[in-house]
């Protein structure tokens, strides 16, 4: 792979409440991730670019456009997940008569060191990626300056040029070539004013539903802008969508369910023997194609506008009480699209409300506000 083009680079300044079946049946076919152990998987030094260059500070002052006279990772923050690798920044930077610090978060996707896997679960991991750098390079300057609370990029590196191109190659080939890109995103870092929990009380929801209407509000019926998502992130929005799944795992979903019910048949005997609930994913299987079809909106449909596709607990940062505004603000944008803003909150409260916060009336109250 050629060098990673710093200077040349995409860059912007820094500074109904039920679970939607495809969702269910997402849930049903998928393992939860979990952060690697030291030792395990194969990742470079987290101050490498994706070509596996270091990231030097001369480097460093060439895409922030200011001067860099050191780099340290903060101690305790580096993650190494089966997708990503991760870490906080502490950079001294020149002020005008004196040194300063700032603090930038450094997320990497490089494909040679992904997880063996099939090529179009490859692809789809690495689309996803870069509709994330395109969300931050692209769509956050025009979001922020309609309001929009967000974390800004203060440095975006792309090298998936490879994913629109359609090889009459062997998968061998195709997959080598995948492998040689990667991205590299620099974003500012959600301070000390910020935390994150699970699950989430019912103040907290409030919070965190309030930051997603402003998403919606912020692309609502905007048919250029909803078009122009469709065509430079995801068609649909949503990482539950059957259009982003595939019928593999729909095919799964019942060999899958299974598997669960004997896991966990001892936690809830009577409700895990009911014919109805053994019978789940079998009823899921038939009737989610029909339901993804009814609640998929594009661009020029009534209610359409931009939604998270993935907005659960750990990718929202709550305010700590006396933050000044008190907007959370959302991280983790691989699987924005066009699609109805209904399908985001039917998304967080299944995923990441907490079960007192939507007894007795919960969800009503919280529709309310």
């Amino acid at each position: 792979a050629a060098s990673s083009p710093w200077p040349h680079s995409p860059r912007i300044a820094s500074g109904a409440f039920a679970r939607p079946i495809d969702h269910l049946a997402a849930m049903a076919t998928m393992a939860v991730a979990r952060p690697l152990s030291d030792g395990e998987g194969a990742y470079g030094h987290i101050l490498e670019d994706i070509s596996g260059d270091h990231v030097t500070c001369e480097r460093l002052s060439s895409a922030l456009r200011r001067g860099v006279r050191s780099v340290e990772v903060v101690e305790g923050t580096e993650r190494r997940w089966p997708q990503s690798h991760s870490a906080k920044l502490r950079l001294t930077v020149e002020e005008s008569e004196s040194e300063g610090t700032m603090e930038l978060f450094l997320k990497k996707v490089v494909a040679r060191y992904l997880p063996e896997q099939p090529l179009d679960d490859l692809r789809r991991d690495l689309l996803s990626n870069r509709v994330e750098a395109r969300f931050y390079s692209e769509f956050v300057p025009i979001l922020s300056a309609r309001g929009l609370r967000l974390l800004k990029a203060a440095f975006v590196d792309e090298q998936l040029a490879a994913l629109d191109e359609h090889p009459a190659s062997a998968a061998a080939e195709q997959e080598r070539v995948l492998r040689q890109g990667g991205v590299m995103l620099l974003l500012d870092c959600a301070d000390h004013r910020y935390f994150q929990v699970s699950p989430l009380d019912e103040q907290q929801l409030r919070c965190t539903l309030r930051a997603l209407a402003h998403l919606h509000a912020a692309a609502w019926e905007d048919e250029a802008l909803l078009h122009a998502a469709a065509e430079r992130m995801n068609k649909e929005g949503g990482y539950w969508k059957m259009s982003q799944r595939g019928s593999a795992e729909l095919e799964s979903m019942e060999r899958h369910w299974s598997a669960y019910i004997a896991a966990f048949q001892g936690e809830a005997p009577e409700l895990l023997s009911r014919p109805e609930i053994i019978a789940l994913a079998a009823r899921l299987r038939h009737v989610a194609p029909w339901v993804a079809k009814q609640v998929r909106a594009g661009p020029r449909d009534p209610r359409a506008t931009l939604v998270h596709g993935d907005f659960k607990a750990m990718n929202v940062f709550l305010p700590r009480e006396g933050v000044e505004d008190g907007d959370a603000l959302p991280i983790d944008f691989q699987w924005v699209g066009p699609g109805l803003g209904m399908s985001d909150v039917a998304m967080h409260l299944s995923h990441s409300g907490a079960v007192a916060a939507l007894r007795g009336g919960g969800e009503e109250r919280l529709g309310g506000d």
